[in-house]
C-alpha cells in the first residue's frame, strides 16, 4: 500500500535524547504527520538542510557538540525559509526572547502539550 507523506516536505526533529524524539514522533504520527526526519546529532543538521528541503524544524537547545542556540543562528542565516520551533526544558524568559530575536518561529517548553505542538507545526508551514 502506497501511503502518501504529509506534509510534502519533512519535519526535521533535532534532539540528542531518543526518548524525546520518540515522544514527538508519536504525537506527530497521531496527527497524521508522517514525513519525519529524526536527528540526534546536532553536527548533522547543516548537512541535512543542505541536501534536503525541510517544511519545519523542531530544535532542542541543550545538546552536546553544537548547542541549539548556535544551530538556530546558523539555520536562520543559511536557511531563512525554514521555520524553527524551539522545544526545550529551559523555561527561561531571557532564553526565549533571545531565540525569538534570533529568528525562531516559536518557543515551547517540555513537556509540550500535544495540541500546542501540532498547532505550532501547522502554523509553521
Amino acid at each position: 500500500m502506497n501511503q502518501s507523506l504529509y506534509p510534502s516536505l519533512p519535519v526535521l526533529m533535532v534532539d540528542d535524547e531518543a526518548q524525546a524524539l520518540d515522544s514527538f514522533e508519536t504525537v506527530l504520527l497521531f496527527a497524521s504527520i508522517n514525513n519525519i526526519i529524526r536527528c540526534q546529532d546536532s553536527r548533522d543538521v547543516m548537512g541535512l538542510l543542505s541536501s534536503q528541503e525541510i517544511e519545519v524544524m523542531l530544535l532542542d537547545l541543550s545538546m552536546p557538540h553544537i548547542s541549539g542556540e548556535e544551530l538556530l543562528s546558523l539555520v536562520t542565516r543559511d536557511f531563512p525559509e525554514v521555520p524553527v520551533i524551539i522545544i526545550t526544558g529551559l523555561n527561561d524568559v531571557e532564553t526565549a526572547v533571545t531565540c525569538m530575536k534570533s529568528g525562531a518561529f516559536d518557543y515551547m517548553v517540555k513537556p509540550v502539550e500535544k495540541s500546542r505542538l501540532i498547532s505550532g507545526l501547522k502554523a509553521g508551514h
